[in-house]
């Protein structure tokens, strides 16, 4: 009688398809996105958040010690629901649920045993969470870093053409969301100097 080989790499319990085909870790992230938009109206602004939102009432190509991205869309938030707190909230909870997404898709593709896992480690993090809450420049630096990351997959390792006009996109957004961003910039390059399977395309348009 053999013994079942066992695979280390494979999650406990396979996630399988869950009600409406959604798997068990999906239905656990949404739920705590529901939570998370529940405390959205429960707190007041930080003074970090009013600084941000008094930014917003003057759009503008940067300010004193940031660039403009939070400012132009907490402008936009509130000129769609008024100038309250729900408004500036808003933000980075729908911000956030876009890095969740993102990061998901690079979970099934650099994880692709265990990208539920992988998610929820991710999403339940302190950091995701104080992000999706309270309005701050990283929100849309982490959404835009993380649709590079996608985009840049896709144009170094897949050889989509398409995809490097997108990832200078998310790139550029990063850097008006928060000068970090510029960090994407110097890690590509870094990346294609030293991998010598991708450092031919340096030399292409």
């Amino acid at each position: 009688m053999t013994e079942r080989p066992v695979d280390n790499l494979r999650t406990p319990t396979r996630w399988a398809a869950g009600w409406l085909g959604l798997p068990a870790w999906g239905w656990a992230l949404l739920a705590l996105s529901a939570a998370r938009a529940l405390l959205l109206p429960a707190m007041e602004l930080t003074p970090q958040e009013a600084y941000y939102a008094f930014y917003a009432r003057a759009p503008a190509l940067s300010y004193f010690d940031h660039p403009p991205l939070l400012a132009w869309l907490l402008a936009a938030s509130m000129r769609l629901f008024g100038h309250h707190a729900f408004a500036v909230r808003v933000v980075p909870f729908l911000l956030t649920l876009g890095t969740q997404a993102g990061f998901i898709a690079l979970a099934r593709r650099f994880v692709p045993r265990a990208p539920g896992r992988a998610s929820v480690l991710f999403c339940t993090t302190g950091a995701v969470t104080l992000l999706s809450l309270i309005a701050l420049p990283d929100a849309p630096l982490v959404l835009a870093w993380t649709l590079a990351l996608l985009a840049l997959a896709a144009a170094v390792l897949d050889g989509r053409v398409w995809a490097w006009p997108l990832a200078g996109l998310w790139m550029g957004l990063a850097f008006d969301a928060k000068y970090t961003g510029a960090a994407l910039w110097f890690g590509l390059l870094a990346f294609l100097v030293l991998s010598p399977a991708h450092r031919r395309l340096l030399r292409t348009p």
